[in-house]
């Protein structure tokens, strides 16, 4: 879990239902780099919830960065887009907007959250419009 981000962004080009390599953006990094932002689209990540099911969920609006190392989600997207979002002590919850579906569960190591699931991506929380990790 990051809490800086304030953009959906990936490195892993493979995970885009489509791509729109026309997009370009940069965004400053939380070591003082900025990165090229070389896409926009959507993917489909697979998630696994409580009981260990695997739930598919469409991500819009998440830019490509190959530099970046891995990925993130942003909280407050995730929010806008009617998601639930709940930390504990030891576990991060992605829900529906009424709490009544989990679709992802995050367990705390070494102090991050990391979200249970096949493919690795992170949560990062957003703190304004601007794309930023801080």
């Amino acid at each position: 879990m990051d809490s800086g981000a304030t953009c959906h962004i990936t490195s892993r080009k493979e995970v885009f239902l489509n791509l729109d390599g026309k997009h370009r953006e940069k965004i400053g990094v939380a070591n003082g780099q900025t990165l090229l932002m070389v896409g926009r689209g959507t993917v489909l990540m697979n998630f696994k919830n409580e009981n260990d099911d695997t739930i598919k969920i469409r991500i819009d609006d998440i830019l490509y960065a190959p530099q970046v190392g891995g990925s993130l989600l942003s909280v407050r997207r995730l929010i806008k887009k009617s998601f639930k979002i709940n930390f504990t002590d030891d576990k991060c919850e992605i829900q529906s907007g009424d709490g009544t579906k989990q679709y992802v569960v995050a367990d705390l190591h070494k102090n991050l959250y990391r979200l249970r699931q096949s493919q690795s991506i992170n949560i990062a929380q957003a703190k304004q419009h601007k794309c930023a990790h801080e």
